[in-house]
């Protein structure tokens, strides 16, 4: 008998030559089974495979007979295929609680064995570890992950002919969370102050907080800034807050098991206008010339102003000027009048906003007389 070793891929090939003076009956056998010949030429009987498989593995058996004798001869091919990891072992991360799987994709002939560790002390199957493998594929399954699960899972693969052994991490999380009683809540700013933001979040691993603006990434820029605390705490904060800021602001937490969100309505408030100089109780005006009424008011943002007389409001043109203050520092509010006419008379007053609230003038009786 002939002993052929070979690696999956390799070719194999034998042949015999069969004569006598009577042609003899020659068959092949495979373990047991009859198969045929690859080709026959004359006496020459040849048997080829041009790449191995493991089911090519067998006893080959060649048989001559005729009526006088028989001639028997055997070869014994034996294949092996290397270990070849068509997928790798990779770090898990798993919830508290939870089944956590690790598992290879492992092709190799003879079938390999696999052996698993866990912080170097084998595993066998058991209620918290189930061993299993189909077909390929090599599964270690850890039920009811907890933390003392948590460590380096190692799996060792030997066939006979080759071996390996792969590593990876199993990670038990918790699911970010928001430690308040409700992940919404309501906020007011004063214009122009300084203002922050603040969510705590718990999870394991230590959850990554991004910071959305009505669902949009929050813009960087000098006025707002994140910080985040040892214990879970989000805190943005917001400069000088503009009417621009109100909106939504979104605490974004991730981990690798899970995320959480928790929002806050933002609302920006005005400084409701204040006067600080009001309008005199009287005024004589001349026919024909100026006449000029004015108040002082502060308010964040800056106040309009609408001025009546009457009940009408007076719209600025040619002969009524309006100016407002735009200097920092200036709050004076002017009405002038060119040319006054004796329609001209009556109660002048004035009516100062913004989104803080509104507040009106005392009335201003003009009188217009002739020169």
């Amino acid at each position: 008998t002939d002993l052929i070793d070979l690696k999956v891929g390799e070719p194999f090939e034998f042949s015999v030559d069969a004569d006598g003076k009577e042609a003899p009956k020659v068959q092949l056998t495979k373990d047991g089974k009859e198969v045929k010949f690859t080709s026959v030429g004359g006496i020459r009987h040849v048997y080829s495979v041009p790449e191995v498989k493991p089911e090519h593995q067998g006893v080959y058996k060649v048989t001559a007979k005729n009526k006088t004798s028989t001639e028997e001869t055997n070869v014994n091919l034996h294949v092996t295929a290397p270990l070849q990891i068509t997928q790798s072992l990779t770090d898990t991360h798993v919830l508290l609680g939870q089944s956590g799987a690790l598992s290879i994709t492992c092709d190799a002939f003879p079938s390999p064995k696999f052996t698993w560790f866990f912080n170097d002390t084998e595993l066998k199957n058991s209620g918290k570890h189930k061993i299993e493998s189909k077909q390929n594929v090599y599964t270690l399954t850890i039920n009811k992950c907890d933390h003392p699960d948590v460590g380096t899972y190692r799996v060792l693969v030997d066939n006979g002919i080759d071996h390996t052994e792969q590593t990876a991490k199993l990670h038990v999380g918790v699911k970010p969370k928001v430690e308040a009683p409700k992940p919404a809540n309501d906020q007011t700013c004063v214009i122009e102050q300084d203002t922050q933001i603040s969510w705590k979040f718990s999870g394991i691993e230590k959850p990554e907080v991004t910071w959305l603006f009505n669902g949009q990434p929050l813009p960087t820029d000098d006025r707002f800034h994140v910080t985040e605390s040892e214990d879970g705490i989000s805190t943005l904060s917001i400069h000088k807050a503009q009417l621009a800021d109100k909106g939504t602001y979104t605490a974004k937490a991730t981990n690798p098991v899970g995320e959480a969100e928790a929002k806050t309505t933002l609302n920006i408030a005005g400084i409701k206008p204040t006067l600080t100089n009001d309008l005199d109780a009287t005024l004589q005006a001349t026919k024909g010339e100026s006449m000029t009424i004015k108040l002082s008011a502060t308010g964040t943002p800056r106040p309009d102003i609408v001025w009546t007389r009457g009940n009408d409001e007076l719209a600025p043109n040619d002969r009524i000027q309006v100016t407002v203050p735009t200097a920092e520092g200036d709050d004076t509010y002017t009405l002038t009048i060119l040319n006054v006419q004796p329609e001209d008379q009556g109660d002048y007053s004035a009516k100062i906003s913004n989104v803080g609230g509104t507040v009106k003038s005392k009335k201003c009786k003009v009188a217009v007389s002739s020169k």
